[in-house]
C-alpha cells in the first residue's frame, strides 16, 4: 500500500464529489462511496477487456480527467444561464 491507495482515493473523491455534489453532509459522506463504486467500475471494465497495467492507468487517468473536464464545463454553462 502506497502511492496507489492514495491515487485511489483521491480519485475516488474528486469524482464522487463531481457526481454527487457537496450542498449537504451527507452528500459530502456518500460521494467518496460512489465515486470508489464508479473508479472500480471503470478498473473492472478494463480489466474484463483485457489492458495491461499501462493501459489501466491510463484509461482511468483519462477518465478522471473527463469527468474533471465536464463538471467544469457543467459549471460553466450554469453560469452562463443564470
Amino acid at each position: 500500500m502506497g502511492v496507489g491507495v492514495l491515487i485511489v482515493g483521491l480519485a475516488a473523491t474528486i469524482l464522487g464529489e463531481i457526481l454527487v455534489g457537496r450542498k449537504t453532509p451527507l452528500r459530502q459522506v456518500t460521494a467518496p462511496v460512489i465515486g470508489s463504486l464508479a473508479y472500480f467500475q471503470v478498473v473492472a471494465v478494463a480489466l474484463a477487456l483485457g489492458l495491461k497495467l499501462s493501459e489501466l492507468k491510463l484509461l482511468t487517468g483519462i477518465f478522471v480527467l473527463a469527468t474533471l473536464a465536464l463538471a467544469i464545463l457543467l459549471n460553466r454553462a450554469k453560469s452562463i444561464r443564470e
